[in-house]
């Protein structure tokens, strides 16, 4: 076994170990979830959490791209640094972008009017789920870094690694939180052809 899984063990072991103890001291009995399984769980957070899709026929794909573009301007665009569109196709254009959601249900209803729309989709992710589990983890980890203040002084690898868990998920409750206040819109142009072969 790797020394790094050890020292992970050993750390998931020592949080085991203190919630016992919290749990003892306050008459109750240890929490169930503390499992390898429920704290090795990663929270990677999404881009953002309502989705726009829109596919929209036009008869000209550069054109009716640049309007597109003209049209998203008039808002306030977020992160666009980090949104990449797949390869544009000869007979299809695409692209994208983050804004806040109340911008990203105008700005779709803006962009119908640069054809025919063949598809439309609004989708939202379930997020708050997740962030109470999350917060739920940090305020056990931290009232027990805090109960074992001078028990862990005396051990440095488990401080280091319960410290490097607790930042990771408070670095991933900001993901999520910041990921409710933006929302993508994809768009999709196609062409008459395109159109006729997929609708």
């Amino acid at each position: 076994m790797k020394k790094h899984t050890l020292v992970w063990l050993f750390a998931v072991g020592f949080m085991a170990f203190m919630a016992a103890q919290a749990a003892a001291q306050e008459g109750e009995k240890a929490a169930p979830q503390f499992t390898d399984t429920y704290w090795d769980l990663t929270y990677p957070a999404p881009q953002a959490t309502v989705f726009h899709t829109l596919v929209v026929q036009v008869k000209d794909l550069d054109k009716a791209l640049a309007q597109a573009d003209k049209i998203m301007k008039k808002f306030k665009l977020l992160d666009n640094s980090a949104m990449q569109a797949p390869p544009q196709r000869e007979s299809k254009r695409y692209a994208a972008w983050l804004l806040t959601p109340e911008d990203a249900e105008k700005a779709a209803q803006k962009l119908f009017a640069l054809g025919i729309v063949k598809q439309y989709n609004a989708s939202k992710n379930n997020l708050p789920d997740r962030i109470g589990e999350i917060d739920g983890k940090i305020r056990q980890l931290e009232q027990e870094l805090t109960l074992n203040k001078a028990a862990l002084e005396n051990m440095p690898i488990a401080k280091f690694m319960l410290g490097r868990k607790l930042a990771g998920l408070q670095e991933s409750k900001k993901g999520y939180e910041d990921a409710q206040k933006k929302a993508r819109i994809h768009l999709t142009l196609i062409g008459e052809e395109e159109a006729f072969r997929q609708y």
